[in-house]
C-alpha cells in the first residue's frame, strides 16, 4: 500500500498508513525511514502552498463586441478579473492595461481603464493609419507583469483598411505545416511503452487531416497514426534507444512532409493517465535505469488544480512500476497537473488532466418578436438562474453583431476562456471541448497531451528563495513610476523629494522621495481618463534634476505568432458594404 496524503480544496491533510511492497514480500517500513519520507512530502506541500499564497495570480477576460473591424470603427469591450486558482471575481487591481499589437509585437494602440470589483469597460477607436492585418488584443494588470507574459489575456482580431491596399503576398503553392510530438509525461524512455500526443496545423493555426507513420533508421514502419480532431491525436509504441526515428505525414492533397521525432532516453520515468468510465483516474508509472543502484524504491506524486492542492502520496516501485487510483471528486474542475518527483524531490514527469466543469448557471434569452423589419427596435430579455431554477445574480455583457462572412467565425466566450484558453494557448474551437460526450472526453485528453504547460516553474518553488516582485498591485488606482537623474552627470538622484500634481478642476498634489536608484512612485486614487500631470523637484533646492515618467505598459511580448493575413476574394462585397 502507498502512503498517501489527500488535500481537498480546503487543504485538509489526512495521513494514511505507510507500507511498502518490494519483491513480492510485504515489509513494514521502519519508523525512521517512514518519518523521513513523510518529512520530505510535508516539506514539498508546505513550499507549494506557501508559493500559491505568496503568488496570488489574476486572470483576465476581455469581451469584445466582435473580432473583425474596419478602420474608422470603434471596438467596444468589457473586462473581467478573476482569481486564477478559484475562478472567482477578484477585487485586487483597479487598473487594466490594454494594447493592440501588430505582427511584429509593436503596440499600435494602447489604453488603460479603471475597474471596480473585478470589472470595467472601455473602447478603442481604430484610426485609418492602421494597416490591414491580424492583430493581438492583449490585456494585463501591473501585478500580472511579475509573471510570465503568456498569462496575459490575448485575443486575435482582424482589421481591414478599405482606404489602402492590403499588401497581401501571393501564396507560393506549397503547404507549410507545424507538426509537433509530445511524449506523455515529457520523455520517451527506452523499452517502456509510451503514449505520444501529436498536433499538426497549417499556417492559420487550423488542424489538418492526414495519415502518418513513424519509421526507424531502416525506414521500417514502426506504427501508423492519424488525427482525431483539429489535427490532434495520439498513439503508443515501445521505443528503443538503439534506434532512431522520424515521422512522415501525407495530407489529403498528397503532399508529404518528413519531420523529426523526439529522442529516446536510456533511463527515466514514464507516466500514463487512464480515464476510466467510472469516477476514477488510474495513473500508471514506469521507470527504467541501466544501473539498478540508481533506481530508488519510492517516488512522490502530487496533484493540484490551478495551484490548489488536491492529493499527494509516496509511491513505492515494484520492479520499477507502480500505479495510483484517484477519485475524481478529489480534483477541482478544469485543468489539473499530475507531477512525479524523485526521492530527492526532482520533478521528472508532468501530465495535464481535465475535469469537465459542472453547469453553474443557465441563461435564457428572449426577444419580443420572432421577425423584425429594418431599423425596428428589438427588446431583449435575459433570465439567469442556476440548474435548479433558482434566480442567479451576476454581471453580464452582451455583444450583438451581424453573422455574415466577416464575422461568422467569431467567438469570445468567457467560459472557454476561464477553463481553457487562459491556461493553454493556441486552441482551435475551445468551446468544442466543453461539450458533453464520450468523443469530447477523448479529444480533451488529446488536448491535454499536446498543450502541456504550467503557470510556474518547480525550481522557483523548491529553491526556498523568497519571491521578490518588481511590480506592486494597484489596489487603489494607478501607480505612476518615475526616474530622477542629474541632468549634468546622468547619475540617479538619491533621496530627492519630488512632487506630482494634476492641474484641473480636481487639483491633487503627491509627494515622493526617490530611492538610491533614483526611482519614485505616486499612488493616484480615482485617476482615470485623459489627465495632465506635472512632475518636478523643489527648483530652489534641486534645480539640476529631471524626472522621466516610466511607461506603465509591458515591453515583454508573447512567443506566439499571428497567422499570415489573407483575404478571400468573396469578402470584397461584404467589406465594401460595411465601409
Amino acid at each position: 500500500m502507498n502512503s498517501r496524503i489527500h488535500l481537498p480544496r480546503f487543504l485538509t491533510w489526512l495521513t494514511a498508513q505507510s507500507r511498502m511492497l518490494l519483491l513480492g514480500a510485504v515489509i513494514f517500513i521502519g519508523s525512521e525511514q517512514c518519518l523521513g519520507q513523510q518529512n520530505f512530502l510535508t516539506s514539498l506541500l508546505t513550499k507549494f502552498d506557501h508559493y500559491r499564497k505568496e503568488t496570488l495570480q489574476e486572470k483576465l477576460f476581455v469581451h469584445t463586441d466582435r473580432a473583425f473591424y474596419l478602420t474608422g470603427e470603434t471596438m467596444w469591450f468589457k473586462v473581467y478579473d478573476v482569481d486564477a486558482s478559484f475562478q472567482r471575481p477578484l477585487d485586487l487591481s483597479k487598473i487594466v492595461y490594454l494594447e493592440i499589437l501588430d505582427k511584429d509585437n509593436h503596440p499600435v494602440l494602447q489604453t488603460k481603464i479603471g475597474i471596480q470589483e473585478g470589472k470595467g469597460s472601455g473602447t478603442f477607436f481604430l484610426p485609418t493609419s492602421l494597416n490591414a492585418g491580424h492583430y493581438w488584443l492583449r490585456a494585463y494588470t501591473q501585478w500580472m507583469r511579475n509573471f510570465n507574459p503568456d498569462l496575459y489575456f490575448y485575443q486575435q482580431i482582424t482589421v481591414v483598411n478599405p482606404f489602402s491596399r492590403a499588401g497581401l503576398k501571393p501564396p507560393d503553392g506549397k503547404p507549410h505545416y507545424d507538426i509537433q510530438f509530445f511524449p506523455e509525461g515529457g520523455h520517451l524512455v527506452s523499452d517502456l511503452k509510451s503514449t505520444i500526443g501529436f498536433r499538426a496545423v497549417d499556417m492559420q493555426g487550423k488542424g489538418i487531416n492526414f495519415r502518418g507513420a513513424v519509421l526507424d533508421e531502416k525506414n521500417d514502419t514502426v506504427t501508423n497514426f492519424q488525427p482525431m480532431k483539429f489535427g490532434i491525436g495520439n498513439f503508443s509504441f515501445v521505443p528503443s534507444s538503439i534506434h532512431s526515428y522520424k515521422a512522415i505525414i501525407r495530407d489529403t492533397q498528397g503532399n508529404t512532409v518528413t519531420c523529426p521525432f523526439p529522442s529516446v532516453s536510456r533511463e527515466g520515468y514514464v507516466i500514463h493517465v487512464q480515464d476510466t468510465n467510472s469516477n476514477q483516474v488510474v495513473i500508471h508509472i514506469s521507470s527504467q535505469f541501466v544501473n539498478s543502484t540508481e533506481l530508488k524504491p519510492f517516488i512522490y506524486f502530487l496533484a493540484h488544480t490551478r495551484q490548489a492542492l488536491a492529493a499527494a502520496t509516496v509511491l513505492f516501485l515494484e520492479h520499477g512500476k507502480t500505479q495510483l487510483v484517484i477519485d475524481k471528486n478529489e480534483l477541482g474542475e478544469g485543468i489539473s497537473h499530475f507531477t512525479i518527483f524523485t526521492s530527492t524531490l526532482q520533478p521528472v514527469c508532468e501530465r495535464l488532466y481535465f475535469k469537465q466543469p459542472g453547469q453553474s448557471s443557465v441563461l435564457e434569452i428572449h426577444t419580443d418578436q420572432s421577425q423584425y423589419t429594418t431599423r425596428k427596435k428589438i427588446d431583449l430579455s435575459i433570465l439567469a438562474h442556476d440548474p435548479n431554477g433558482n434566480p442567479a445574480n451576476f454581471d453580464l455583457s452582451v455583444s450583438v453583431y451581424k453573422t455574415d462572412s466577416l464575422q461568422n467565425s467569431y467567438s469570445s466566450d468567457i467560459v472557454s476562456s476561464v477553463w481553457l484558453t487562459s491556461e493553454l494557448r493556441e486552441i482551435e474551437d475551445p468551446e468544442y471541448y466543453l461539450k458533453e460526450g464520450s468523443k469530447n472526453t477523448e479529444a480533451v485528453d488529446n488536448l491535454m497531451l499536446t498543450h502541456g504547460w504550467s503557470r510556474f516553474r518547480w525550481e522557483d518553488i523548491l529553491s526556498n528563495k523568497k519571491k521578490s516582485f518588481e511590480f506592486t498591485p494597484e489596489y487603489h488606482g494607478q501607480i505612476i513610476h518615475g526616474l530622477i537623474t542629474d541632468i549634468n552627470t546622468g547619475i540617479p538622484g538619491d533621496r530627492v523629494i519630488t512632487y506630482l500634481s494634476t492641474p484641473g478642476k480636481n487639483i491633487r498634489l503627491n509627494v515622493s522621495r526617490s530611492d538610491t536608484h533614483g526611482k519614485v512612485q505616486y499612488e493616484m486614487q480615482d485617476f482615470v481618463g485623459a489627465r495632465r500631470i506635472i512632475a518636478q523637484t523643489n527648483s530652489q533646492i534641486d534645480s539640476t534634476f529631471r524626472i522621466d515618467v516610466v511607461s506603465p505598459f509591458s515591453e515583454i511580448f508573447p512567443n506566439a505568432t499571428l497567422p499570415p493575413f489573407d483575404l478571400s476574394e468573396n469578402l470584397k462585397g461584404p467589406i465594401a458594404s460595411r465601409s
